[in-house]
């Protein structure tokens, strides 16, 4: 999986959010809303379409076979691969207790 935080400037001043997609970019499996560290992760995947946008790739997730599951302190579930962790401590401050 990968995450990517979106950059488009859109006109009607809409926020861009972070995603979860697969390693293709053409499914989105989950999405955090601008300003929120919870991802909403999707039962299915979302047919995800990234043409006339642009994305930032924070990081590569690591998938549920891969890395280390660590729960966060509420319950929320990261991963953590090659020092990298996909919890919002990490996101925004680049470190975390769980690296």
């Amino acid at each position: 999986m990968l995450m990517l935080a979106e950059q488009t400037q859109w006109t009607d001043g809409l926020k861009n959010g972070v995603y979860l997609t697969d390693d293709s970019k053409s499914k989105m499996l989950g999405f955090a809303k601008h300003g929120s560290s919870e991802f909403k992760m999707f039962k299915h995947p979302i047919r995800f379409d990234i043409r006339g946008r642009k994305f930032l790739e924070l990081m590569r997730v690591p998938d549920e076979q891969e890395g280390r599951k660590v729960e966060g302190s509420k319950g929320a579930v990261y991963y953590v691969l090659d020092n990298k962790c996909t919890c919002p401590g990490f996101k925004y401050r680049g470190e975390c207790k769980h690296v």
